[in-house]
């Protein structure tokens, strides 16, 4: 019972998170939707697609980062999340081009073969530019850097021109980097547009570079 009530929560998050239906994510109805399915939810069980309760909220659409965070704490001081717990993709490929005129969402990796990508939190809080996320989660890191260190393998629009997007496996700050150059490749300015990605590539710059953790 507890799993099952676990999918159908992790099914509403995603749904209010990732496709806006019936509303977009707040910390109100991430609550009412906890409190609904009960307090034996499992927090950090994936879902039947491999999303998790951290990861759909970090990458939730059309919401103030003020709201993504708030979810990010809820979930962790609260539940118990782990943001250690990637989601696992299945069904995608590695790879490491810059995609023009895709029509994919924000967080979400394409290309098909039979192997299972990660997407840990960090990733996507650093790929899009969220240094208040990126800063709380970092709180959370071990002494060997192990959330510094993870890779996530996604796809991530650009914000100066939404056809094209950077895909690829990475670390949150290789993430970070890479969506920095390709903004300036299309057009952003470096002193305005990048203050946010530039605040997460300090973040996570400023702690000593240690050895990538790889999936098995």
């Amino acid at each position: 019972p507890c799993l099952k009530k676990t999918e159908m929560a992790l099914q509403e998050v995603a749904e209010i998170a990732i496709f806006k239906t019936p509303h977009t994510l707040s910390l109100a109805r991430l609550r009412s939707i906890l409190k609904t399915y009960g307090p034996n939810v499992k927090v950090n069980q994936r879902s039947a697609i491999g999303g998790t309760f951290l990861v759909d909220c970090t990458r939730a659409r059309h919401i103030k980062e003020s709201v993504i965070l708030s979810c990010v704490k809820e979930l962790i001081e609260k539940y118990g999340a782990s943001p250690y717990i990637p989601a696992l993709e299945q069904g995608k490929r590695r790879t490491s081009s810059s995609n023009k005129g895709n029509n994919n969402s924000n967080s979400s990796a394409t290309s098909s073969t039979g192997n299972s990508n990660t997407l840990p939190p960090l990733v996507i809080a650093a790929a899009r530019g969220m240094p208040s996320v990126v800063k709380y989660l970092l709180t959370h890191d071990d002494e060997e850097g192990t959330l510094m260190s993870m890779e996530g393998t996604s796809r991530f629009r650009l914000f100066t021109n939404a056809k094209k997007s950077i895909c690829g496996t990475y670390t949150p700050l290789q993430f970070a980097q890479k969506m920095k150059e390709a903004e300036i490749e299309n057009g952003a300015n470096i002193q305005t547009d990048l203050k946010s990605l530039n605040q997460c590539i300090r973040l996570l710059s400023s702690t000593p570079k240690r050895s990538i953790k790889t999936k098995t």
